[in-house]
């Protein structure tokens, strides 16, 4: 369980820091609104590992099931 949560929690944060750092370097002439929808989208695609984290154990660590208190606790390791 360790390992996933590991391994999971470390695509998330190395896909917000390369998004972070490309936004950073390429949108500096961009709008705000559109610097706006950028910064959005790169947190709903780092997040989204948390979700690929949980799925992942529930489906090959735990045998299909993980109760709602479980996958909350996995996504706040």
């Amino acid at each position: 369980m360790k390992k996933a949560i590991l391994r999971y929690g470390l695509y998330g944060a190395a896909s917000i820091c390369i998004l972070v750092i490309l936004s950073w370097l390429i949108v500096e002439n961009l709008s705000y609104s559109v610097r706006e929808i950028i910064g959005y989208a790169s947190i709903v695609v780092s997040l989204s590992f948390v979700f690929f984290g949980i799925r992942h154990f529930r489906d090959r660590i735990n045998d299909g099931t993980v109760s709602f208190g479980k996958a909350l606790l996995l996504g706040l390791r």
